[in-house]
């Protein structure tokens, strides 16, 4: 039997032969290493990380997240890591405790990078990101996430530059029995929401810049035994105060391996067992005072008297003896807040709120003794030489509010370089959770749409339901098509508290200026859901909404935004979203998120559109033919884009077509687009990426591989 397989992608050929190439992976390949100038592409990581280890100086570059079932091994080489914006992360089934492991012998060294932005080493169930046993690591740029610790080290050279790192029993920790030598630098974040953000069981700590939140019992938790040695040195800090030290061993240690910049000291001369100890400002027996000389105000700098400062203390003098201490600038600080705490109503110049400074922390102080159970309110005001009054809040320039669970003093300390505020208490914390009694949909309500009823945050009819803790959901039947039908979300009756647009698509902003649009091309059901479990009420962020078309008993649709063909962003009020059955697509509109693997062949009829959203990975394993048009959108031009990969079957017939998409029509505006053609046993088969019988092929935007 005559086989002949001819390929016809002519259409496609023209356009793409006036347009300027580049070299594409292949839709599987996730990581290239470039090494001596020549870039190889690898369908798995562990691949491409065991290519590079076995040459010198290559980089491994990722080209899209993957999810491991097994952790990745470095046990030899200097090569470069570069996650490209994308995330590694670990299945819930993941073989070993890591993501990534410098074993024991290990003689790697390996710089972990981020060239993009949002590159992610993720740990899942308790696991750590990565483990070392040996080796040198950077983390440079990169966010590293343990499900318990994110990193932790028993031997090896481990950098943090600029790197966050975040772990629910610790962010950082060193093990027992071996040494191991750890640097913090360059704006490193490390957070946890365990007893410690660093746990130190061996091995020297150095923390030359960086920021830690949470511990419950202290920053660094400290423990010396007769087996092991730990060095923390805090010598490069110009000011430690914000870090805590716990001793977690059963008895007291020494503190010479504690350095501290000079001047400053811990709060005892050992470290007693279990106890927390707060870093201060050493006393001063004499004091060693640096001058600076008075400076005349001009229009663009401020001036100065001459003053003289202690480099051992810190305190400010007004004479060159230090006799006289002063308060830098001659500035004054007040807590003003609500009555009940300071028995004046938010009074900036109450002298009953004066803050104190304490020198051992060089934080100003405010103690308020038998603070009863409740919410209060508060901001610091720094009232300047010349009168003018400055606010500060918390890190969004809003309230703090202090919450006191049971009667006891609370103490607000603010650092006026800084201008960081703390709460201080037995029983007291910030708050940074919203009390909701109830969540109402208001907005132009008209005929279905909202029950009539018109931007009314206390109206009972637009209550919502709490479907699961911290979601809300209400739906209302049959609104008619309409293209401006407007709302927001507002909490406990009032405007108060209220979710509208004005952020990145689905975000919930909070007291947002801009109301959230809605637009009906048919009469149908419409649900509206807000999701407060990610939302913090001292950043005011993490609020995320829905808006779902549709019957209980349809696919379900959703409003998506992407970008039209002229590259301006576009909104579509109702996209079927795709699942793994969705094999025929009926004209309308479709989108794809996440990852969705459709296995049979997709049906094609009508004028589809296909909006690929950000991360999306769609692939039709089966390919897409049929007598409609098919166009296709992207919701960002980005790395981030999302893909469609599209496979024609074999075919044994006569005469046949077998394309990874074959439509009467065919438009690409966006997007990763890979398309195989299908082979054939048969005479004259046609195979193609793309094929249109009318030729009507046309790009404006995207790749198309």
């Amino acid at each position: 039997m005559k086989k002949r397989l001819l390929c016809i992608l002519t259409a496609l050929a023209l356009c793409l032969s006036l347009l300027p190439t580049t070299a594409l992976a292949g839709a599987g390949d996730v990581a290239s290493v470039t090494s001596g100038g020549v870039t190889t592409d690898y369908a798995t990581l562990e691949g491409a990380i065991a290519a590079a280890q076995a040459s010198s100086d290559s980089t491994v570059k990722m080209l899209q997240s993957v999810e491991l079932s097994k952790n990745i091994e470095v046990t030899q080489g200097t090569f470069t890591i570069d996650l490209n914006g994308k995330t590694v992360s670990s299945l819930g089934g993941l073989s070993g405790a890591y993501v990534f492991k410098l074993p024991k012998g290990s003689t790697a060294n390996v710089l972990l990078t981020d060239t993009a932005s949002g590159g992610t080493v993720q740990a899942y169930s308790k696991k750590t990101g990565i483990f070392m046993e040996g080796g040198a690591l950077t983390v440079q740029n990169v966010t590293v996430t343990g499900g318990g610790t994110g990193i932790a080290a028993r031997k090896g050279a481990l950098t943090l530059d600029n790197a966050t790192v975040t772990g629910t029993t610790q962010a950082l920790q060193s093990n027992y029995s071996n040494d191991c030598v750890m640097v913090i630098q360059n704006g490193s974040a490390l957070s946890s929401t365990g007893d410690h953000v660093i746990t130190m069981k061996n091995g020297t700590l150095t923390v030359k810049d960086g920021t830690f939140t949470g511990g419950a019992k202290g920053t660094i938790g400290y423990s010396q035994l007769s087996t092991n040695t730990v060095t923390v040195d805090l010598s490069a800090l110009s000011d430690p105060t914000g870090i805590t030290i716990y001793n977690t061993s059963s008895s007291a240690v020494s503190t010479a391996n504690i350095i501290l910049p000079a001047g400053y000291t811990l709060g005892t001369e050992s470290l007693a067992s279990k106890t927390q100890y707060s870093i201060g400002r050493a006393a001063c027996a004499s004091h060693t005072l640096t001058k600076t000389e008075a400076r005349t105000p001009t229009c663009t700098e401020d001036g100065n008297s001459e003053y003289w400062v202690c480099d051992l203390c810190g305190k400010f003098f007004s004479d060159e003896n230090g006799t006289t201490e002063i308060t830098p600038g001659g500035e004054t600080y007040r807590v003003a807040g609500v009555a009940e705490l300071c028995g004046s109503a938010w009074d900036a110049a109450d002298d009953n709120n004066l803050m104190t400074l304490n020198a051992d922390t060089g934080l100003y102080e405010k103690t308020y003794t038998g603070v009863q159970p409740g919410e209060y309110p508060i901001k610091v005001v720094e009232t300047c030489s010349d009168g003018t009054m400055n606010w500060y809040g918390n890190a969004q320039d809003m309230n703090v509010a202090i919450y006191v669970s049971a009667v006891c003093d609370v103490t607000v300390t603010f650092n006026a370089t800084t201008h960081a505020i703390g709460i201080v208490g037995i029983s007291a914390v910030e708050k940074t959770w919203m009390d909701i009694d109830a969540i109402r949909v208001v907005g132009n309500g008209d005929g279905a749409w909202l029950n009539g009823v018109l931007w009314d945050p206390t109206a009972d009819e637009n209550k919502m339901t709490e479907v699961s803790p911290g979601v809300y959901e209400i739906t209302y039947a049959q609104v008619p098509a309409g293209s401006d039908y407007q709302f927001k979300f507002a909490a406990n009756g009032s405007w108060t508290d209220n979710w509208g647009a004005g952020g990145a698509a689905g975000e919930a902003v909070y007291n947002s200026n801009t109301n959230i649009f809605v637009e009906l091309t048919e009469t149908t059901d419409v649900t509206l859901r807000l999701n407060l479990n990610g939302f913090n009420e001292s950043t005011k962020q993490g609020a995320t909404y829905e808006v779902v078309l549709g019957s209980g008993d349809d696919t379900g649709k959703v409003a998506v935004d992407y970008l039209d063909a002229e590259g301006n962003s576009q909104t579509c009020a109702a996209a079927t979203v795709l699942a793994a059955d969705a094999a025929v697509w009926d004209g309308g509109w479709y989108v794809a998120q996440g990852k969705v693997t459709i296995p049979d062949a997709v049906t094609l009829s009508g004028d589809v559109h296909l909006i690929l959203a950000d991360e999306c990975s769609l692939t039709a394993g089966s390919g897409i033919a049929g007598s409609g048009t098919l166009t296709v959108y992207a919701q960002s031009t980005g790395e981030q884009k999302g893909s469609l990969t599209a496979t024609g079957v074999a075919v044994t017939e006569t005469d046949s077509i077998s394309a990874g998409i074959h439509a009467e029509s065919i438009t690409v505006n966006g997007g990763a687009v890979n398309v195989t053609g299908g082979t054939g046993e048969g005479s004259d088969i046609m195979s193609a990426g793309l094929y249109s019988a009318p030729g009507v092929i046309t790009i404006n935007g995207g790749n198309v591989n």
